[in-house]
């Protein structure tokens, strides 16, 4: 592995996982293939590898009894090697970005969280009459569940959002709440979604009496459930031009806390709103675009259908003036047969009825009428004369 140019994607069979997991921390393992600890684990749990359990280390380097599990068979359907991809490392903060922030930073300066709110903004306001309302109609409902009071979590939250709102809306942006504690930020029509929330991880917890009442044989003694984590995440989720480098989400850690990019927040939420905007126009355009061409297609389309019908006619007059050739070829056969011309069929005589075919195939020739009378209809032709 090139230590210089970072970690590299690795395959590693199963059996030399399960001997590197325990030779050193997940932690430090995971760093040598750039993956997170957790991927780590998902990894080893993929390939039913077992690996240390919390504390394993602690208790070793203090010198107590460490027991480490033996590498099960391979069962069928398990992958005996697996390929490690390292964890593309965060994009740099685009120039644009940076020139955002800024421009936040010469107009206020640093943004400040403060400790305690004073004064919510309304939306805040809205969102804990809401909660207040509810609570009151579940304590005269004795089947309802009983409402929540706001967390600590939650109360900072409030700060954090309080702080957002007012920064960007002294910059031309509204916030809107359509549901309780959801908001969103609005610019010129264009609709920022936004959400802040506690980061959740999966825990083991084992299973309580009544839960091991209701288990069957076999079920194992633990449930797996969502726990809160203490660290907070705030999304933008509505969708910008990539080209715009636009940050969407920051995760706070132990070390640094949310409230330190509440100004880098700020700034790529005043870029979103514009971002949003070119988006638009782009599509719009876009859709311009296609239908100019949908209409060029069309009209296309119907030129070829209409240069198809008008041959179509012109060889339709061909089979006339064929026609006619062999009807004119047999009234002379008729005529010179020989018979009484003057015998009556029909309310008619032989040569009234030749007469009377001559006088129609005169005007059934095409060829009788000119080429100016034959290109003429053959003009009227469209692409809706023939609906076959």
């Amino acid at each position: 592995m090139d230590r210089e140019a970072g970690p590299q994607r690795v395959t590693i069979s199963r059996e030399e996982l399960y001997r590197r997991v325990w030779d050193k921390p997940m932690s430090r393992l995971a760093a040598e293939f750039g993956i997170s600890g957790n991927g780590l684990a998902k990894i080893c749990d993929r390939l039913q590898i077992p690996y240390p359990s919390r504390g394993y280390w602690a208790r070793k380097e203090a010198g107590q009894e460490v027991v480490q599990y033996r590498l099960p068979p391979c069962k069928e359907g398990t992958p005996d090697q697996v390929t490690i991809v390292p964890t593309p490392p965060p994009r740099p903060i685009s120039p644009a970005v940076q020139e955002a922030i800024q421009v936040v930073k010469e107009s206020t300066g640093d943004i400040v969280v403060p400790t305690e709110l004073r004064r919510a903004h309304p939306v805040i306001v809205q969102w804990r009459e809401a909660r207040k309302q509810r609570k009151e109609q579940a304590r005269h409902n004795r089947y309802a569940a009983a409402v929540p009071d706001w967390t600590d979590s939650e109360r900072r939250q409030h700060r954090i959002l309080d702080t957002i709102f007012r920064a960007v809306e002294k910059r031309g942006f509204t916030v809107g709440s359509e549901r309780p504690e959801q908001f969103f930020f609005t610019y010129e029509k264009e609709k920022i979604e936004c959400r802040l929330r506690e980061k959740n991880r999966q825990v083991k917890r084992p299973k309580t009496s009544d839960e091991r009442r209701w288990s069957s044989y076999g079920d194992k003694d633990w449930v797996q459930e969502l726990a809160p984590t203490g660290n907070l995440v705030f999304t933008i989720e509505s969708w910008c031009r990539r080209e715009d480098s636009i940050k969407k989400e920051w995760l706070e850690s132990e070390t640094k806390r949310l409230e330190s990019f509440v100004t880098e927040i700020v700034a790529n939420i005043l870029l979103a709103g514009p971002s949003l905007v070119r988006l638009r126009t782009e599509r719009e355009e876009q859709r311009l675009k296609s239908q100019e061409a949908e209409r060029l297609r069309q009209i296309e389309q119907a030129r070829r259908k209409t240069d198809r019908n008008r041959w179509r006619a012109l060889v339709e007059h061909a089979e006339r003036h064929d026609t006619a050739a062999n009807v004119r070829a047999l009234l002379k056969v008729l005529e010179s047969g020989g018979g009484d011309s003057a015998r009556m069929i029909g309310d008619r005589s032989v040569s009234d009825w030749i007469a009377w075919a001559r006088d129609r195939l005169h005007d059934f020739d095409p060829a009788n009428h000119g080429a100016e009378s034959v290109f003429e209809e053959i003009s009227k032709v469209t692409d809706w004369t023939y609906r076959d």
